[in-house]
């Protein structure tokens, strides 16, 4: 069965975030929809921004199809990173896993199938929220067939616009 998760975040990991979970039918109206609050959690945003930091030192790194060479300073900052990145996804499922966010994670176990297609769509207007990796989130190794799209809050729908005329003026379906 096809499904539309919307996770709406409201704040940001300084001050906390309000979160509202719909699931649903595609195409079709929620079915479901409960609302949490996530304490705050600096410290994921301060882990990003180091591991954003190394990973940019790294520079244009590119396997070379004749020879690999990586020197210890490059092999460091290669382990740093793999480092930050494994903090990263541990500091992300500790919150999203922590008590507070409960309710929701009982939700999606008890509302979608791993059969399903899934798409699960995070809307938040904050940045840092919208760039943290969260297809690290551990719920989404039982969903194979989950996608993840992030989308501001507040978004309008494109004008359908007709469609175009062949020179001789009919319609080009």
């Amino acid at each position: 069965m096809q499904k539309l998760v919307v996770l709406k975040l409201d704040g940001n990991l300084t001050k906390g975030v309000r979160a509202a979970l719909e699931i649903g039918p595609e195409g079709k109206r929620a079915a479901v929809e409960i609302h949490a609050f996530g304490p705050p959690k600096p410290e994921i945003a301060d882990n990003y921004d180091r591991w954003q930091s190394v990973y940019r030192s790294l520079g244009d790194f590119r396997i070379k199809p004749i020879a690999i060479t990586i020197t210890e300073s490059r092999a460091a900052q290669l382990s740093k990173c793999r480092e930050l990145a494994e903090q990263l996804s541990l500091q992300i499922n500790s919150w999203l896993n922590s008590e507070q966010f409960r309710e929701l994670k009982e939700t999606l176990l008890v509302q979608l199938s791993p059969s399903d297609i899934i798409r699960f769509l995070i809307k938040t207007d904050d940045l840092v929220l919208r760039r943290l990796p969260w297809y690290c989130w551990d719920i989404f190794d039982r969903y194979p067939m989950a996608e993840i799209a992030l989308s501001a809050t507040a978004c309008r729908q494109p004008p359908i616009s007709d469609p175009p005329k062949s020179p001789l003026g009919r319609r080009v379906d």
